[in-house]
């Protein structure tokens, strides 16, 4: 990675439509050497493109090789378009700053500087005079030039086409690129709001005299400052580079939030919107709501026959794999603040106050080395004493540092620790192997569905509906048969079924368990087979699967349409599925 300054000094002097960049690439020898070695392989490049898109792609990839490499033109403040920066770590520096206001009982103003259509009023001139003080070679400004210099638009007004107008302005909004060249030309911007001395910011506790002042992505520029003398001199400010630039400040939209001791009389003469601190309530209610239509798109109403903590478990325990949102937010969040305070950040700042509020907690966990010479909070703010409650409440709390910091293994340790999901009627160890026979690659979806209800017993027979309230009677639907429909008695008990599966074994499947061979927890769960048998294990279960289903089906049509199927008719149903598993790839 090649060290690189962007520089900018306090004194300037403004006129109108100038802006005097005092800009400058450090003179590294390294970088100016490694870049013309560079610049020498481009030319011989040049040529070899046969279409102006082909050339442009080039354009692109060079730019983005270019960024990486001297990302230091870029203060960190930016999160904007370099690799490696994060607009969450900008959030936290906002978030911990406002709270250590609340906290000290400071004064603090967070200005949010709102431009007119930012990226359609950047003065061309203005541009390619940036990128020629960052150091850029005059070969890259002259591509650059090649796509913004000469530009022209006619329109059609009541029909009728006007003459060219001359383009002056503005950069291409969903290129690539744009991004890039926008956050150039705002850093100017930013150096000055950053080095202006009657700016004054939030001293950050611990981070060795840094100051949290500006905050910038892309066009959304916030700044930190503690008077309203800061507020003023942030305004003008913008204002004058607007002058040369082409942007303009919307003061209208510009919002500021005052926390701390602020008086009505301090906050009401400023030219600009005035918000004061809101809290947001609900955010519980909005999770409960996303997980109750996860759960009504699954079950297809109201009526959840599995209790959610079971679909959230993974496959091979019984469970969907539903997305636990309360699991999978804590973790993101928890590994989002460790790393951030362990690890080496690009951003200096977050990293400071990520470890003034979770220092106490963090020399517990002996993550870091007790320094006495660096102050810490020994009590955690509301969001950060989530931490401990979340690695309690999971029994994580004496997990590495390694695994707290990656949201994915802190999910994997939870989902781990789940039992496996019991069925009734089977030994322990026995369970896991009927998931997995439920999960079967084999069978199709419909058919994996179907023997997940019948593992967990409940697929919607007389039984469960009568024990949930919904029907009046248990019966079993077929004629002459008076017992409780279950879903053992459905697929295995009944006499309709006992006659499907002597006509399946005899008449189609000639390769199915016979006999006493063919037990129920065979037929259900797909376990006791012989081990002579497992060889054919896959064949064998696809054949019940769509047997089960072919069941399923006829009895369903039996107490819906009042349709009498008889068993050589189901099991050429059941056949059929078999063909269509087999054609789709997932037989054997």
């Amino acid at each position: 990675m090649l060290s690189c300054t962007f520089s900018l000094s306090s004194g300037v002097t403004v006129g109108r439509g100038l802006w005097k960049l005092n800009c400058s690439l450090l003179k590294e020898t390294d970088v100016v050497r490694q870049y013309r070695e560079q610049y020498k392989e481009w030319q011989t490049l040049q040529d070899l493109h046969e279409t102006r898109a082909h050339w442009w792609e080039m354009v692109k990839a060079r730019t983005k090789t270019f960024f990486r490499r001297v990302e230091g033109l870029i203060h960190p403040d930016q999160a904007c378009a370099v690799p490696g920066r994060r607009i969450t770590d900008s959030l936290v520096l906002i978030r911990d700053t406002i709270c250590y206001a609340r906290d000290r009982n400071i004064r603090l103003v967070v200005l949010n500087l709102d431009f007119e259509k930012a990226f359609d009023r950047v003065s061309h001139q203005y541009l390619f005079e940036v990128l020629r003080k960052v150091g850029l070679p005059d070969r890259y400004i002259e591509w650059v030039g090649q796509l913004y210099r000469g530009i022209s638009s006619r329109f059609i007004v009541n029909g009728h086409l006007t003459k060219a107008v001359q383009i002056n302005c503005g950069v291409r909004q969903g290129c690539p690129l744009s991004a890039l060249l926008y956050i150039l030309c705002i850093e100017p911007l930013a150096q000055v709001l950053r080095r202006d001395q009657q700016i004054r910011g939030v001293g950050i506790p611990g981070g060795g005299g840094l100051t949290a002042k500006c905050v910038l992505y892309m066009d959304d520029v916030n700044v930190l400052c503690t008077d309203l003398l800061s507020v003023n001199r942030t305004l003008d400010l913008t204002d004058w580079f607007g002058l040369a630039s082409g942007s303009k400040l919307n003061r209208a939209k510009t919002q500021a939030q005052f926390y701390g001791p602020w008086t009505p009389d301090e906050t009401a003469g400023l030219p600009l919107t005035v918000t004061q601190g809101q809290k947001i309530l609900g955010i519980r209610r909005v999770i409960l709501n996303l997980e109750w239509a996860i759960f009504y798109f699954i079950w297809g109403s109201k009526w959840e026959r599995v209790r959610r903590e079971v679909l959230k478990k993974p496959k091979e325990k019984g469970g969907k794999g539903v997305p636990d949102l309360p699991l999978f937010l804590g973790a993101r969040f928890i590994a989002l603040h460790l790393a951030l305070a362990t690890s080496p950040s690009r951003n200096p700042k977050t990293m400071a106050f990520t470890r003034f509020w979770m220092g106490s907690f963090l020399r517990r966990k002996k993550f870091l080395p007790i320094d006495l010479r660096v102050p810490v909070s020994f009590n955690l703010p509301l969001f950060y004493a989530f931490i401990p409650t979340f690695l309690k409440r999971f029994n994580l709390e004496q997990e590495e540092l390694q695994v707290l910091t990656k949201h994915r293994l802190l999910i994997s340790c939870v989902q781990e620790r789940e039992p496996v999901s019991p069925v009734r009627g089977l030994a322990i160890g026995e369970p896991s192997e009927v998931w997995r026979n439920v999960n079967h690659p084999a069978l199709p979806n419909r058919l994996r569905d179907l023997s997940w209800m019948v593992a967990h017993e409940v697929l919607p027979v007389r039984s469960v509906m009568h024990s949930r309230g919904l029907l009046q009677s248990a019966t079993c639907p077929r004629p002459g048969c008076g017992a409780p429909e279950s879903v053992r008695h459905l697929l295995w008990e009944c006499s309709a079924a006992v006659d499907q599966w002597a006509t399946a074994g005899s008449l189609q499947f000639p390769y199915l368990p016979a006999g006493e061979v063919l037990t129920a927890q065979l037929m259900l769960y797909g376990v006791g087979l012989s081990p002579n048998s497992k060889k054919d294990f896959t064949r064998i279960w696809l054949t019940l699967a769509a047997t089960k289903d072919a069941i399923w089906t006829s009895r369903n049509l039996l107490v819906g349409r009042h349709m009498q199927i008889p068993p050589v008719a189901v099991i050429r149903m059941a056949a059929a599925t078999v063909r269509e598993a087999v054609a789709a790839g997932g037989g054997p």
